[in-house]
This record gives C-alpha cells, sequence and structure tokens, in this order.
C-alpha cells in the first residue's frame, strides 16, 4: 500500500522509494508539478497497486526501486500520467524496455510542460477619455472647502473614477 507520494513519479510504500520506469513527471517546485503529484495521489491511493520490475534493473542512483506501476483497475500508470502535459517519457538513461518507452511515446500527445509562466492579464486600451469618463464608477460631490455658503451650492466634484477628472457630470475639469 502506497504511503507516501512525493511527485507525479516517485512514491513511497513504508520505507521503500519507487520511482516509476519511463516516465518524467514535473518536479513539485514548478508550476505544473502540484497536478502531476495531485494526480499521483488520486491513482496511486485509489487502492491497491502492482508493482514489476525490468528484467536487469534495480534501483537509481538515489537508490530508488525503478518500477512499472499497475493501478488497481488495471491501466499502466506511466500510460496514463504521459497523456496529461505534466508528464513525459523519461529522456535519460531509460531503464525501461524499448517496447514500453514506445508505448508511452505513442500515448505522449505533447511533451511535457512545467514551468509555463502565469497568464497576464492586460486590460484593453480605452478608445479616448471621453470612454473612461462613462467607468461605472461615478465622480463623488463632496463639500467644497474653498467655496463660501453663499457660493453655488457649496459642493464639488471629486475624482471617482481615477481618469483625472472632475464634475464629469456636469463640465468636466481637472481635478
Amino acid at each position: 500500500m502506497v504511503t507516501r507520494v512525493i511527485d507525479g513519479d516517485t512514491f513511497e510504500i513504508g520505507p521503500r522509494t519507487i520511482r516509476v520506469l519511463g516516465i518524467d513527471s514535473c518536479e513539485a517546485s514548478t508550476d505544473a508539478g502540484d497536478a502531476a503529484t495531485a494526480q499521483a495521489r488520486a491513482l496511486l491511493l485509489a487502492g491497491p497497486i502492482t508493482l514489476t520490475t525490468e528484467p536487469g534493473v534495480g534501483n537509481d542512483r538515489f537508490d530508488r526501486e525503478l518500477r512499472y506501476v499497475q493501478l488497481a483497475d488495471g491501466r499502466d500508470f506511466g500510460t496514463v500520467m504521459v497523456a496529461a502535459s505534466h508528464t513525459a517519457v523519461y529522456e535519460g538513461e531509460n531503464d525501461a524496455s524499448p517496447d514500453y518507452v514506445a508505448q508511452l511515446r505513442a500515448t505522449d500527445p505533447n511533451g511535457r510542460t512545467c514551468d509555463e509562466p502565469e497568464p497576464v492579464i492586460v486590460p484593453p486600451p480605452a478608445e479616448d477619455e471621453e470612454s473612461q469618463d462613462t467607468a461605472d464608477v461615478p465622480d463623488v460631490n463632496a463639500p467644497n472647502p474653498d467655496v463660501p455658503d453663499g457660493g453655488g451650492d457649496g459642493r464639488v466634484g471629486r475624482d471617482g473614477d481615477g481618469d483625472g477628472l472632475c464634475n464629469e457630470s456636469t463640465v468636466p475639469v481637472p481635478c
């Protein structure tokens, strides 16, 4: 039984650390790493798994056991993972069988994308000053401390929509 999922291609069963043969998921420190880890967690913790060795392959240089993983529902874990953009076929010295690597490549639609930049939202430019004046945030009338009680209504507009103009409901003037 899986006791801890480290990332999309590595997990623990008690004291044993397992590295899945043939795949390479985004590390947890990347943009897509959380998604890879979450998918691995959902798949590996859903029920018992079966580990299979590749003949002649034992542990990697970090002493992780290199294994193929079959999920409780019979699907191959590596094949499921490479269908997502957070996991690809391992490109290093691959200890997986050539047939298995070919199967993974056929399933991998787009390689791996770990560090996609955050989308930048740029507001569309205003067509002109008048279009800014029709913003949903109206200018606010506020008392004018410079006008004596007898002058006008004693109030002046304040720039409520941030466009640099006041009194837009009557005659716009710079604030």
